[in-house]
């Protein structure tokens, strides 16, 4: 049917050229040239300019119906070439016009800011900024209220850890003893924390923080005191004691108010609870480090729980605690935080399903800076 429907369409564009050059061949048909009868020698040059060029009607005619086909030819050749592939191309060129018009940016395509990015052609601000910016519009629309957790996460949790400088962990186990002291209304905290600091760059500094606290008052402070014990251990080489760093301080009395501040250590004491804390910047020069912090503290016998609390970015986290010589005593299952974005960090918490003296819980991916996991405990009398 397109076979004979396009001719036709396209001659009937053409319909005027084919109209004119029929009334000049029928006028050819009839014509007479008008000063034939007027003898040569009488003629004025016009006479026969007229005659000549009235004469040629048939050759005009000719001349009219070719150009007419011509141009059936090449409007239909135009409407094909139109309404196929020249019409897309140049509607995606007016369209690449208009992009670079508003955008400054000339042939902005998703491949090409992608290659942009991919073959490291700019600069870390730029793709800081471009980054934001799409994840910006990826969870824009109805959340625009809550786009500031975006700004948060990246400015509070990605700029400090996924810079090629900047550190976080890995493989963080935790081994915790709670004991009751004889004849005492305290609990004997052991800690056993070893983890592994990554720094892709190999070269950087990690900010070593710690911190113990234990429950004493004037009576027991100085006996408190004696048994604390906080040993940092960094590439196998111990750091810090705080044994040493007390004996290094001077063995001045302990009676509150008391706060004293000794080589990147503070000790503190407000009557109820001595506390110590240690900080201090640890400069890397290779891409893991591994740390190990042993800590030795008391607590009050109504302690009921212990929060472990992550300060950064750690991947794989192994936690165990146990009760000992606390019979009358009970483990709850471990509360898992990262159990809200990790759906099955809850099947790693385990509980003794005879004694509750002992439990694990295990987080095999990432934990954000926050608290990890809560576990409790109880009497059972």
């Amino acid at each position: 049917m397109d076979l004979f429907i396009k001719p036709v369409m396209a001659l009937w564009r053409a319909r005027g050229y084919l109209l004119f050059a029929g009334i000049l061949w029928g006028i050819q048909t009839v014509y007479q040239p008008p000063f034939r009868n007027i003898p040569v020698a009488d003629r004025y040059w016009y006479h026969d300019l007229i005659d000549k060029a009235l004469g040629s009607l048939d050759r005009v005619a000719y001349v009219v119906l070719l150009a007419g086909l011509i141009y059936a030819v090449m409007a239909d050749l135009s409407d094909f070439l139109w309404t196929g592939k020249i019409q897309n191309d140049m509607r995606a060129g007016f369209k690449s016009v208009a992009d670079t018009i508003a955008t400054g940016i000339s042939g902005m395509t998703h491949e090409s800011v992608l290659a942009w990015v991919t073959r490291g052609l700019g600069t870390s601000p730029e793709y800081r900024t471009i980054g934001v910016a799409a994840l910006r519009e990826h969870y824009g629309g109805d959340n625009h209220d809550r786009i500031n957790y975006l700004d948060y996460v990246v400015n509070n949790i990605l700029d400090g850890a996924m810079r090629s400088e900047s550190t976080t962990r890995e493989n963080l186990v935790e081994n915790v003893v709670l004991r009751k002291v004889p004849g005492e209304s305290l609990l004997r905290w052991e800690d056993d924390r070893r983890f592994t600091v990554v720094c892709p760059a190999g070269r950087g500094d990690y900010l070593l923080r710690s911190f113990i606290q234990s429950r004493a008052d004037a009576a027991s402070v100085e006996n408190i005191v004696r048994q604390l014990n906080l040993t940092i251990t960094v590439g196998g080489a111990v750091v810090f004691s705080f044994q040493d760093w007390r004996q290094r301080l001077g063995a001045d009395p302990v009676a509150a108010p008391y706060e004293k501040a000794f080589d990147n250590g503070k000790l503190r004491f407000d009557g109820k609870w001595i506390s110590f804390e240690y900080k201090r910047s640890l400069p890397l020069d290779k891409p893991k480090t591994p740390v190990r912090i042993t800590e030795l503290s008391f607590l009050p016998d109504e302690e009921r729980c212990f929060y472990l609390i992550m300060d950064q970015p750690t991947f794989n986290t192994h936690f165990d605690m146990k009760l000992e010589g606390l019979s009358d005593w009970n483990l709850q299952q471990p509360t898992v935080g990262a159990a809200w974005y990790h759906s099955k960090a809850e099947k790693f918490a385990e509980i003794d399903s005879l004694t509750a003296q002992w439990v694990s819980a295990r987080v095999p991916e990432w934990i954000l800076p926050g608290i990890a996991l809560v576990v409790e405990w109880c009497r059972t009398i």
